[in-house]
């Protein structure tokens, strides 16, 4: 007689409907800026891959100075917050990139000023 196995735990699993991560977003109130959570796995890499180009580098609409932050800063902002922020989003893009499993969400991201 076989022996029975204890059946494994139910792993949770993401809803794989992009509409269903995009979040204060609409085809018909598209935000200036949207920020793109990400999983913790995902690398920088592989973010700035998935968002189909560079991530706007500010974290604030009027940064103290002309110059964005460099690459290894922003690798290492990105390395503890996993998001990115993008500009002047269009539907299709963001209904591209929330279909992405490593994206958790994307939101409207008002920027403030720097402190």
């Amino acid at each position: 007689m076989p022996k029975s196995s204890a059946a494994a735990p139910a792993t949770p699993t993401r809803n794989p409907d992009p509409l269903a991560r995009i979040h204060n977003v609409t085809p018909h109130a598209m935000p200036l800026f949207a920020s793109i959570l990400f999983t913790p796995a995902t690398t920088f890499d592989q973010a700035v891959a998935i968002i189909g180009g560079n991530p706007y580098p500010w974290t604030c609409d009027e940064p103290r100075s002309p110059v964005a932050p460099s690459r290894a800063d922003q690798r290492a902002a990105f390395a503890t917050a996993h998001w990115l922020i993008i500009s002047y989003p269009q539907w299709n893009q963001l209904m591209r990139i929330a279909a992405a499993p490593q994206v958790v969400s994307v939101e409207a991201a008002p920027l403030y000023p720097c402190p």
